[in-house]
C-alpha cells in the first residue's frame, strides 16, 4: 500500500485530487486482491482506475502544454509508456494469461509512487520558479521633451 505524503502534492487543486483518488483507488484495488475478495470487486476498480487515470494523464499533460514545462515531451512519453503497460497488464488480467492480481496492483503502487516523487517534482519545481521578467525599459529623455 502507499499513503499519499506531502511530497505527492503538486500545489494544483485539480490534479493533486485526481492524484488522491488514484491512491485510494489503487490501495482498494490492492486490499481486494491480497483478500482474494473475488474478481466481482477486483474488475470495477480496474475500470475506475482505467477511467480516473487517463483523465488524471490528460489533465496533467495540458498543464505541462500551458505552463511551458520544457521536458514536457519526455514526460507525456513516460505516461504513454505506462497507459501502455497498464493496458497490458489489465488485459492480462482480464484474460487469465500472464498477469498475477498482486502484480499489477505492486506495478501500479511503485509506479505512481515514484513516478509522482521523481518526475513529477520536477514539473512542480518548474511550476514554482518565478519567470525571469524584463527589467523596464526607460525612454530615453528626449522623449519626455
Amino acid at each position: 500500500m502507499v499513503r499519499w505524503r506531502s511530497e505527492h502534492a503538486t500545489g494544483h487543486a485539480a490534479v493533486d485530487a485526481q492524484r488522491r483518488e488514484l491512491f485510494g483507488l489503487l490501495n482498494e484495488l490492492h486490499e481486494a486482491v491480497v483478500t482474494r475478495r473475488g474478481r466481482h470487486l477486483v474488475e470495477p476498480t480496474l475500470d475506475r482506475l482505467a477511467a480516473l487515470t487517463a483523465e488524471h494523464l490528460d489533465e496533467e499533460e495540458a498543464l505541462l502544454r500551458r505552463v511551458g514545462y520544457p521536458d514536457a515531451a519526455r514526460h507525456t512519453h513516460l505516461h504513454q509508456e505506462f497507459r501502455e503497460k497498464v493496458a497490458e497488464l489489465v488485459r492480462g488480467h482480464r484474460t487469465g494469461h500472464v498477469v498475477l492480481p498482486l502484480t499489477l496492483t505492486r506495478f501500479l503502487l511503485a509506479w505512481l509512487d515514484t513516478h509522482v516523487r521523481d518526475e513529477d517534482q520536477k514539473v512542480i519545481r518548474h511550476l514554482h520558479t518565478p519567470v525571469p521578467r524584463p527589467a523596464p525599459v526607460e525612454a530615453p529623455a528626449a522623449c519626455y521633451a
